[in-house]
C-alpha cells in the first residue's frame, strides 16, 4: 500500500510538470513573431505591425493621424522609413530607413513613431564606450 502511494505521488508530480512545461510553450506559442518587425504607431495606438523579414516587394502606405497629419511609409525587405509628410519640419522623413534596433523614426506635429525590434525582441541601442 505504501509503495502505491509513493508510485501515485511521484506520476502526480511529474502530472504536474508537464503540465507546467505544456502552459509555457502554449504562452511562448502565443507571442509577438520572431524576427525584425516594426510597429507603427499612430497617437500612441498601434495601426500596424510590419514583418520586415518578408517582404517581397517594397510597399507604402499612408497613416493619417486623428488631426488629420500625413505621413507615408515605405517597407523594403529588412528596413522602413517615412519618405513623405505634410508637418513643416520633415524630420521624420529626413531620419531615413531604419533597420534595427535603433532610435524610432518620430514624427511630433503628426503624432506617428516608427519602432524596430530584432530577433530578440529587445528594443535598445547598445555599444560603445560610456564615460
Amino acid at each position: 500500500m505504501a509503495e502505491l502511494k509513493k508510485n501515485l505521488a511521484w506520476i502526480g508530480a511529474f502530472a504536474l510538470i508537464a503540465a507546467v512545461c505544456a502552459i509555457v510553450i502554449a504562452c511562448r506559442a502565443n507571442t509577438a513573431p520572431h524576427g525584425k518587425t516594426a510597429k507603427i504607431l499612430s497617437d500612441g495606438e498601434t495601426v500596424r505591425v510590419v514583418d520586415l523579414e518578408n517582404v517581397k516587394t517594397p510597399y507604402e502606405f499612408t497613416v493619417t493621424s486623428k488631426d488629420g497629419g500625413e505621413n507615408t511609409v515605405r517597407v523594403e525587405n529588412g528596413r522602413i522609413a517615412v519618405v513623405s509628410a505634410d508637418c513643416p519640419d520633415k524630420i521624420c522623413v529626413k531620419r531615413g530607413f531604419i533597420s534595427g534596433a535603433q532610435p524610432p523614426i518620430v514624427c511630433l506635429p503628426n503624432k506617428l513613431t516608427v519602432v524596430v525590434t530584432g530577433d530578440s525582441g529587445i528594443d535598445a541601442v547598445t555599444g560603445g564606450d560610456a564615460q
